[in-house]
């Protein structure tokens, strides 16, 4: 397995448990050992399989995924975060998107108004969360937690930076 961030493969045995297709991307959820954390794979990623009959096969038959994937957008479990509740503000061009295909199963509209809509979802954090919200550009506002919000502001400002040097150019 390489992720984008290796230079080189990685090798190792691994239990696998769930396959799962978030943004046209396939990924497999399982274990390297009965000790280790669940990892979650791109399978585009994957360099090479080899089945090894002589490794037994570490499976959990307690693995509830709807369970495990409740609380999170996308694939990422940040495994011992808890979910948080996340206040956004909505445009009203793109208030009906979000009302009719909701972000998360717990996304509640606590605001209307003829600017737009607040909602909240209650999730753990992650890397899918923020690309979500950045696909929104300047028709979504974090209003809390003020963690995301600021994650989410340096990124546009480093994005900003990028346009700007582009017309210095």
């Amino acid at each position: 397995y390489q992720s984008f961030k290796a230079r080189t493969p990685n090798v190792f045995n691994f239990h696998a448990y769930l396959l799962k297709e978030y943004r046209n991307r396939w990924f497999v959820l399982g274990r390297k050992s009965s000790k280790e954390p669940l990892v979650t794979l791109a399978l585009d990623r994957i360099k090479e399989i080899k089945i090894l009959p002589s490794l037994s096969y570490i499976g959990n038959s307690e693995f509830d995924a709807d369970e495990y994937y409740k609380d999170v957008i996308g694939v990422t479990v940040n495994e011992g975060n808890r979910p948080q509740i996340v206040h956004l503000a909505i445009d009203r061009r793109n208030a009906p998107y979000v009302i009719t295909k909701p972000l998360h199963r717990t996304q509640k509209i606590v605001a209307k108004s003829s600017d737009g809509i607040e909602v909240t979802i209650e999730v753990i954090l992650n890397y899918e969360l923020e690309r979500e919200i950045l696909g929104f550009g300047d028709s979504i506002t974090v209003l809390k937690p003020q963690r995301l919000r600021e994650r989410i502001e340096k990124k546009l400002e480093v994005s900003l930076r990028k346009y700007l040097a582009l017309k210095n150019e």
